[in-house]
């Protein structure tokens, strides 16, 4: 492994263990653990609820309302078709 300040070059084998030690990081307890992080939420739809909710405010803020969100939208057609509703 490369231990100097100097940036690695984006090889394969260099991607390959730069992801090694993020995941070894991850499971070893580094990540914070967050709803959108547990497998039942690794779906395409809810990764990119979280990073849009993510991208708007601190992560203990969406903490609170990404559950209810998913509850009220499960599905990306459920969220479209709120979008499409008129509101009451």
């Amino acid at each position: 492994m490369n231990c100097s300040k100097e940036p690695m070059e984006p090889t394969d084998r260099n991607i390959a263990i730069y992801q090694d030690i993020l995941l070894t990081w991850s499971k070893e307890g580094g990540a914070r653990s967050f709803l959108w992080r547990l497998p039942e939420n690794r779906t395409p739809y809810r990764a990119v609820m979280a990073e849009i909710m993510l991208r708007r405010t601190r992560a203990p803020q969406v903490t609170a309302v990404y559950q209810a969100f998913l509850e009220r939208f499960p599905t990306l057609a459920a969220a479209l078709q709120a979008m499409l509703s008129p509101l009451t």
